[in-house]
């Protein structure tokens, strides 16, 4: 910019005529409105790649094939739309419009959404994060709907063949590989052949490895052995008397730790003591004599008449009568 050419200060700026006055004497400062020949060159090249563009599309047809994959967001809407047709064919239909099928899917969707926003509902309201079997069947009597109408339901009445899907696979997996080496099963025999399993389940993909023997993944079933009633009365009889001989066995042990206390107070007191000797004797005169090693012979705890102080009739101490007299009153001195 030429600063000799700028208008100074308190100075009007030229005005239109004049610039195009001054641009008609310096031809070179005109706008150029053609085009360069480099634009042209640029457009020029452009040209021929769409057409080797084209000729690429239709010499392999992946290409195309490309632009066509369904994506993960419509993936789920395809198989809704899947099975709406399937349901129409069974019943009778032979074609159906775009705008049709549309809005089935749509009605489809908008109930299935409420179906599982009341059955979230009902969870929040018993205070559970996950609904149980009883907030469906609440919730197909508030449509009306009995579960005696769902059984027929349980057997599809398409044919296999037609509920067959074959899914799109991104990462297709080249059957010549050799990352997926599969061991020989045929020692194992057809009970403990997993490929059979496989070949049932139609929508195992083809590209996973062949699966491995049953006795990996699952359980062998045993046979369990007929139980005689007679003979499980028995055992249960055998345990039961096994327990009542475990709480007598504790029960003697209590006693006789009872008996030791009792021997020991009066052991004190001369008196006591007498006392108890002649219980003690008196006890021993009653037991019946037997015959035998002492470990054959009872105890005296076992005769003994010591009553817990937690039972209800038990002994209590005499309550002391006291002196004092009731307050506000003077006692007088005998």
């Amino acid at each position: 910019m030429d600063i000799s050419a700028s208008p100074k200060l308190g100075q009007k700026r030229p005005s239109q005529e004049d610039e195009s006055s001054q641009q008609d004497e310096n031809p070179s400062k005109r706008q150029r409105a053609a085009p360069l020949e480099s634009d042209q060159e640029q457009e020029q090249e452009k040209e021929p790649n769409t057409a080797t563009a084209d000729s690429d599309i239709q010499s392999d047809p992946t290409a195309s094939e490309k632009l066509n994959r369904p994506s993960e967001a419509n993936f789920a809407r395809e198989g809704l739309q899947r099975s709406i047709v399937l349901a129409l064919q069974h019943v009778g239909f032979e074609s159906s419009s775009q705008e049709a099928l549309e809005s089935l899917t749509s009605t489809t969707e908008t109930y299935m959404t409420t179906f599982v926003e009341h059955v979230k509902r009902f969870a929040e309201s018993a205070r559970r994060r996950q609904p149980t079997p009883t907030d469906f069947a609440q919730l197909l009597r508030k449509h009306n709907v009995p579960i005696v109408s769902l059984k027929p339901h349980l057997k599809n009445p398409v044919a296999k063949e037609k509920l067959r899907v074959d899914y799109y696979d991104p990462l297709p997996i080249i059957p010549q590989t050799d990352y997926f080496r599969t061991t020989p099963t045929a020692w194992l025999g057809e009970e403990l052949d997993g490929d059979a399993e496989r070949q049932e389940k139609s929508w195992i993909p083809d590209g996973l490895p062949a699966f491995p023997s049953k006795h990996t993944y699952r359980f062998t079933p045993k046979e369990t052995a007929a139980v005689d009633p007679a003979q499980k009365r028995t055992e249960a009889l055998a345990a039961a008397q096994k327990g009542e001989k475990a709480l007598r066995t504790i029960n003697r042990a209590t006693k006789m730790s009872q008996q030791k206390e009792l021997k020991d107070l009066a052991q004190r007191n001369p008196m006591s003591k007498e006392r108890y000797d002649a219980w003690e004797a008196m006890m021993k005169s009653m037991m019946p004599e037997q015959a035998g090693s002492s470990r054959d012979r009872q105890e005296i705890a076992d005769h003994s008449v010591i009553v817990d102080s937690s039972v209800r009739f038990r002994r209590r101490e005499v309550p002391r009568t006291s002196n004092r007299g009731p307050l506000g009153t003077v006692q007088s001195k005998s």
